[in-house]
């Protein structure tokens, strides 16, 4: 406890509230004691000419590293526009979470606390606003807003191009989430052509509705009523426009002035309720994230062997660098052993582990072009489905092996020669205790007798580098089985 811990700072705490209130006449009753829970709290009254506001300021148990709580006591409405919640909640002061001094003490946040209502109260003559400070990310944003339109670029572009007074009917795609709910448009169906937005996801549950675009005036009034009953009436007049006239074709409007968007969905044909979405513009302003360089990936395909832990973490981090299009080459099914290091859940156990990793591809890119191949390359396969995979495998740009199976990487090094592509191969060793990671470009990466290794003889220095290490030795991975023939390596990086 800081008060136990830090004896001094309770003393200054004390002298600074007692020194405020010898010279402040506003300043009364004030009752320092200890809560059930261990928190120091100070009872005090503001008066504010025939006025008088109790508040109560409660010092977290982590002061002087986190400001006071300064609140209203016995109030049966809210004191200001600066507070949180309803009125019970805090005042939101000059001195705050994201300016806070551990030099400030409890004698500042009555003094603000004084500042903010005298303002906003005031004994004599109008009211005043006190300006907000207040600058929320996003995500603070719509803390308190659960029902989100999704909008992308592309959208506002869209909605740009109306002219006002138009309608269409139109689909939105409702996903139910944990603390949320989301709706994304589908269609639009305007007089010239049919518009969906590119790249969305299939997941949700379709409804039918339209959109129409008004004037800002009448936009304005329908954002500003959170109850829904203006959009409501516009859904119905603009239904009657079109004729739509059973509750499953109008059972949602979206409304635009061109620049702004808003929607409002009527849930239940048993509720006349009218729920109103915020509008999320899920598409950044600023530069891309990913360098211009990375814009080569969407024409290039990856052919993922081997979709364990460390293939399916590579494929999908291709899928986020805007790589779009993958072969994925793996026979095993997904068990809850898989959960130490694989990129999969719950969700996922009893399925290929291939198909589990396509659907998260599709998670981050819904439009992704995935051929799936569910065979062991190295294993007991007809030789028909060995071989058309191999062909399918030297088709794509780039070939990465995640398998740790070195007759597995003995076929795709003699692909990777053959066909000219490039190669890259690892493996985590048991329990994450180091790896190794390699590549080759043809006509790039020499094949010197020094750089050309078999996966025996790199195992042998990697066994070598744990013991100087003094680290034991893991669970090893099948080792090569003995053949007539080994094709030349490529370089180990």
């Amino acid at each position: 406890m800081w008060f136990i811990s830090d004896t001094a700072r309770l003393t200054r705490e004390r002298a600074a509230v007692a020194a405020l209130m010898s010279k402040a006449d506003w300043l009364q009753d004030a009752d320092w004691r200890l809560t059930a829970d261990a928190r120091v709290k100070l009872d005090f009254t503001i008066a504010i000419g025939d006025q008088r506001y109790v508040l109560r300021m409660t010092y977290p148990k982590l002061f002087p590293f986190t400001p006071p709580e300064v609140a209203p006591v016995g109030q049966d409405h809210r004191l200001s526009t600066h507070q949180y919640g309803d009125e019970t909640g805090n005042l939101c002061l000059q001195h705050r979470p994201d300016n806070w001094l551990p030099t400030v003490t409890g004698a500042d946040m009555i003094q603000s606390a004084y500042e903010l209502l005298s303002t906003e109260l005031p004994a004599a003559g109008p009211a005043r606003q006190v300006p907000s400070d207040h600058r929320l990310t996003k995500g603070q944003e719509f803390r308190s807003k659960s029902l989100r339109l999704l909008v992308p670029a592309e959208m506002r572009q869209l909605i740009g191009e109306f002219a006002e007074g138009l309608a269409a009917p139109a689909e939105l795609r409702l996903r139910r989430h944990s603390q949320c709910m989301t709706a994304s448009i589908e269609k639009i169906v305007l007089p010239d052509r049919e518009w969906r937005p590119t790249n969305f996801p299939k997941s949700g549950v379709v409804h039918k509705g339209l959109i129409a675009r008004v004037s800002a005036a009448e936009f304005q009034a329908i954002a500003a009523a959170d109850d829904g009953v203006l959009a409501a009436a516009l859904r119905d007049r603009v239904a009657g426009e079109l004729a739509l006239s059973d509750y499953a074709e109008k059972e949602f409007v979206i409304a635009t002035d061109g620049t702004r968007v808003t929607a409002a969905s009527q849930l239940s044909s048993q509720k006349g309720d009218t729920s109103v979405f915020a509008a999320l513009h899920i598409d950044g302003d600023g530069p891309a994230r990913l360098p211009a360089g990375y814009l080569a990936l969407a024409s290039k395909k990856a052919a993922i062997v081997g979709c364990g832990s460390t293939g399916s973490k590579i494929a999908v981090s291709l899928t986020r660098g805007g790589m779009d299009s993958f072969l994925l080459v793996d026979d095993d099914l997904f068990l809850r052993d898989n959960f130490v290091r694989h990129d999969l859940d719950w969700r996922n156990v009893g399925e290929h582990k291939i198909d589990g990793v396509a659907r998260r591809i599709r998670g981050v890119n819904p439009g992704a072009d995935i051929t799936i191949r569910r065979l062991k390359l190295s294993g007991q396969e007809s030789a028909a489905s060995a071989a058309s995979a191999l062909e399918q495998i030297a088709g794509c740009d780039l070939i990465v092996d995640a398998t740790a199976d070195p007759d597995a990487f003995n076929l795709l090094a003699s692909v990777c020669e053959t066909a000219k592509k490039p190669m890259v191969w690892l493996e985590v060793f048991a329990g994450g205790i180091g790896g190794f990671v390699g590549r080759h470009i043809p006509g790039l990466d020499s094949k010197s007798r020094k750089s050309c290794e078999t996966p025996t003889t790199v195992g042998a220095e990697a066994r070598r580098h744990r013991g100087s290490m003094g680290w034991s030795e893991p669970t090893r991975h099948r080792r090569a089985k003995g053949r007539s023939w080994l094709p030349t390596m490529p370089t180990w990086r």
